[in-house]
């Protein structure tokens, strides 16, 4: 490959990560908190697993974003221990959610408009469990 091209993909690797950001990591109160607006979901994961102390988003908000630049949203990803040693490795979790972008006066903004959000709400739509060792690739959240 020549000089110009490896440059050029330099470049526009430099450049497209500076318009989207990876995810990063968040205290597990924020999943805990979505998880719980089904008791039933969270009392079965919650009696049958330990949970860590953080979790995996895996969207961050880039700078485009004038208030939310930097904040998180699922899905969520973690890895938690069964309660019971004897029941196997360690599973993980993927937290999907469905999400709003509002305005300063906590009106839905329209999908053209979500750069202009000055916060957001997510509720939980579902709870994947997948035993760690077969997860491979990013998690899929039903849309």
């Amino acid at each position: 490959m020549s000089l110009r091209i490896r440059l050029l993909h330099g470049i526009i690797g430099l450049v497209a990560s500076g318009l989207c950001s990876a995810g990063g990591s968040v205290e597990f109160k924020v999943v805990d908190q979505l998880i719980r607006q089904q008791p039933t979901m969270y009392g079965w994961l919650s009696s049958s697993l330990v949970f860590p102390g953080t979790a995996f988003a895996e969207v961050r908000f880039g700078s485009h974003f004038k208030h939310l630049s930097g904040e998180r949203m699922g899905p969520y990803t973690f890895v938690a221990k069964p309660t019971a040693p004897s029941a196997g490795s360690e599973i993980e979790i993927i937290v999907c959610t469905d999400v709003r972008f509002l305005d300063k006066s906590g009106e839905h903004l329209p999908g053209s408009r979500i750069e202009d959000a000055v916060r957001l709400e997510e509720k939980l739509a579902s709870v994947q469990v997948r035993d760690r060792r077969d997860a491979a690739g990013s998690p899929v959240c039903p849309e």
